[in-house]
């Protein structure tokens, strides 16, 4: 017996996710993101999110650069090789923001709909994108309440992202 329960929502045709990023140094074709960035560019290369399907793109990635912050905790940043995104469809840059909300970010234009919050955004791309659903647990549930009434999307979503960032900050502090 299968716990398993296919989710029956209407997949948009196009979705536009929304990340952010410090800096791109094009002479070694890196780019500098920030932690949530990171999370979400590698959760959909493992989940094996189809970008793609019949040779039709099903998502835009619009990365908006983010301004560094006083806080340097807020700074702590990671660099991506461009050859580490392969099977991500090309990137587009913008110098500013044009969505009012918190990024990571997804909208679909086809259901007048805009998601915020990491897990929210991670749950709707594994989803909507035929990712590996055994990332979402046995009945599928994980990351779809809210972190204010869920430990383990506020772990996710909250603790695990400050804890990195403290450790990565004292790292590069102590070196």
């Amino acid at each position: 017996m299968s716990f398993r329960h296919k989710i029956e929502i209407a997949t948009p045709s196009d979705i536009r996710l929304s990340l952010e990023y410090f800096d791109v140094d094009e002479t070694k074709n890196i780019i500098s993101v920030p932690l949530p960035t990171l999370v979400t560019l590698c959760v959909m290369k493992q989940a094996n999110c189809h970008v793609q399907t019949q040779g039709r793109k099903n998502v835009q990635i619009n990365f908006y650069r983010k301004e560094k912050q006083q806080s340097e905790r807020e700074n702590c940043e990671f660099h991506i090789k461009n050859s580490d995104l392969n099977g991500l469809p090309k990137l587009t840059l913008h110098e500013k923001k044009s969505l009012e909300c918190v990024l990571p970010a997804v909208e679909a234009a086809s259901q007048n709909l805009c998601i915020t919050g990491l897990c929210s955004v991670l749950r709707f791309l594994i989803v909507h994108l035929n990712g590996d659903r055994d990332l979402l647990g046995i009945q599928e549930g994980c990351l779809s309440a809210p972190a204010e009434v869920s430990t383990w999307t506020r772990f996710c979503e909250v603790d695990m992202i400050e804890a990195v960032e403290v450790v990565y900050q004292s790292d590069s502090l102590s070196n």
